[in-house]
């Protein structure tokens, strides 16, 4: 135990004096002036390691009277980034020229609502910012008054992964959205983000030694995506519903550090480094309810589940984040967390298949057993190395996997 609280400590404090995370306002600083009586210039200074998206900026005149018309990006640099998908992205500093519309030869004052939103070069994203400048602009001449007012929309840009999976669910009945979700999910489990959850159900089903036969390894399995899917439903239901970013309250440093202190938890006790027991008294309380749920595992494959869908969730948010954007646009939570639902199903179809299969193959009894879980219990750590590679240094990662690597020799000794 004392070697574990060891271990965990160098994670949290590592985790913790690795990044110095800027405030939005330094990292992102905001400048405004004005270039002519119908154009402004707005600058944004950011800070090193840090870029900003160009399909993120929202551009809006609240002036009476002022329309913006039109804007001009400097090219940024193209990435394909975990959050939105392929994107292009600005560092360092970026420049932009907004052309206006002038109705009103007696406002002479705009005021800009400007959105924005930044991630770390660490992984780490930025709650969306919002910020209103005002800029004093020339007076017009009798030939720069435009003399019909339009309608004053927000100014968006560049569609980005997560705007064509929203055009997907657009003017689609129900059955095409949740068919179509399925459909991402499935794509999705055969992408690096899904991965992780491999050795975890493994490790679930290796965890029951010789009791383990084909149905229960079935029914283990069908707990933990269930318990995912219903995750993914919940979590993206109240983050459509509210507007609150929270994939990004789950990618800051101590969650990460916790959620990958969970892991290795789990890890060493496949190791017969120490065993993991409930209190007595609760272990009393809690048989009878066990004892119903065919071995009494089903509750525990449930709760992996869930912490799965928490922390490899905000990986696959290209999809996500188009169900989140359609909630939020229209309303419809049940249709966006039926979609939620149908692409956690999508996503745990092969997981299905691997804990089912992982199961019937697992031996009935014998020595080398432990062995088996010993492999899970790596596959385990490796999960909690990967987390922490979003908020370590890379040298130290590099050090985390080494040392996983070594493992098995240390093991055998």
């Amino acid at each position: 135990m004392n070697l574990l609280l060891l271990i965990f400590l160098f994670f949290a404090a590592n985790a913790v004096g690795s990044d110095e995370f800027l405030p939005a306002d330094k990292a992102f600083k905001v400048t405004s002036r004005a270039l002519s009586a119908n154009s402004v210039a707005l600058g944004w200074e950011i800070a090193e390691d840090c870029y900003l998206y160009r399909h993120r900026f929202k551009i809006e005149s609240l002036s009476p009277g002022i329309k913006v018309n039109d804007t001009q990006f400097p090219p940024g640099q193209a990435k394909n980034d975990h959050q939105f998908g392929k994107v292009e992205i600005f560092k360092n500093e970026v420049n932009v020229i907004v052309e206006l519309e002038r109705f009103d030869p007696g406002v002479s004052n705009l005021t800009l609502k400007i959105v924005y939103q930044g991630c770390a070069e660490s992984g780490i994203c930025y709650m969306p910012e919002q910020k209103t400048v005002t800029v004093a602009l020339p007076a017009l001449s009798s030939g720069q008054q435009n003399q019909t007012p339009a309608q004053n929309v927000p100014l968006e840009v560049a569609d980005s992964e997560q705007d064509q999976i929203l055009s997907t669910l657009n003017n689609k009945p129900y059955w095409f959205v949740i068919l179509s979700f399925f459909g991402f999910g499935l794509l999705l489990a055969f992408t690096p983000c899904v991965f992780p959850m491999l050795p975890i159900i493994s490790g679930i089903i290796a965890g029951q030694g010789k009791h383990i036969n084909s149905s229960k390894a079935f029914w283990l399995s069908l707990s933990y995506v269930m318990a995912s899917a219903l995750t993914y439903t919940v979590f993206g239901i109240i983050a459509g519903l509210f507007g609150s970013n929270l994939q990004a309250f789950l990618q800051t440093p101590w969650v990460i550090a916790l959620f990958s202190g969970v892991f290795i938890v789990l890890a060493l006790p496949m190791f017969g480094w120490f065993e993991l027991q409930l209190p007595g008294f609760l272990q009393t309380k809690l048989a009878a309810a066990s004892n119903s749920l065919r071995g009494g595992s089903m509750w525990s494959a449930g709760i992996m589940g869930v912490f799965s869908a928490l922390i490899i969730g905000p990986c696959v948010t290209a999809p996500l984040a188009g169900a989140l954007l359609y909630i939020s646009q229209t309303g419809d939570a049940v249709l966006g967390g039926a979609a939620l639902f149908s692409l956690g199903v999508g996503m745990g179809i092969p997981l299905l298949f691997v804990g089912t299969f992982a199961g019937k193959l697992l031996p009935k009894a014998g020595e080398w057993m432990s062995a088996v879980k010993a492999c899970f219990g790596i596959g385990l750590l490796g999960v909690a190395i990967w987390l922490l590679s979003r908020i370590l240094p890379e040298g130290v990662t590099l050090v985390l996997w080494l040392l996983l690597a070594t493992l098995p020799v240390f093991l055998l000794l």
